[in-house]
């Protein structure tokens, strides 16, 4: 009954819905992703998706398996993101070689080097605000509202820029990490 209340519009009966399962749902959102921040985006997210579709609803039978099905989704390709850009942008020092090449692999540490210094490179070809804040977020580690706070920006033009940033240098990238992104993926996926 809730489900076809929503389905032909009740806003009240949506935010009954929401308040039901926003929080056991934030916990387990917050397990798994360990941002409070992250965590409330992909719920808030989720429900605007749910309120968009909700012509929808009253053709489901378990709205609790419906919102999993929805957040885990949500939560699978953050975590999918979170470890390609670790693998892409992780600093390049000598213990992340290291740990990754054995000394006698010393052509594949050379290659290695070579695809950060193209990444750096590439970095320093997005427009000034994407090269700060992907700066601030990939290398200096900071969530969202510092980097907004420092910036003096909201952090949807935080998430924005960031999201531009990422998309330009995966396209500028794509097809330029030769089979060594592997042995990296590898590595840095098992630890």
């Amino acid at each position: 009954m809730l489900l076809t209340a929503i389905g032909d519009g009740d806003q009240k009966s949506f935010e009954i819905l929401f308040t039901h399962y926003y929080t056991p749902f934030g916990h387990y959102i917050h397990r798994l992703l360990e941002d409070r921040s992250l965590t409330e985006d992909v719920l808030q997210e989720t429900f605007l998706k749910i309120w968009i579709h909700r012509e929808k609803l009253p053709a489901i039978t378990s709205f609790k398996d419906y919102l999993f099905i929805l957040i885990r989704n949500r939560v699978y390709n953050l975590l999918k993101q979170r470890a390609k850009d670790y693998i892409l942008f992780a600093p390049l020092d000598e213990t992340n070689v290291h740990a990754l090449v054995e000394p006698q692999e010393k052509e594949d540490k050379v290659e290695l080097e070579a695809y950060y210094a193209l990444i750096e490179a590439e970095v320093e070809k997005l427009p000034v605000q994407q090269q700060k804040i992907f700066k601030l977020a990939k290398i200096e580690k900071l969530k969202y509202e510092q980097i907004a706070q420092q910036l003096n920006l909201s952090v949807e033009t935080v998430r924005k820029h960031l999201y531009l940033a990422n998309k330009t240098l995966r396209d500028h990238l794509r097809g330029r990490e030769g089979e060594f992104i592997l042995l990296i993926a590898t590595a840095l996926l098992t630890k």
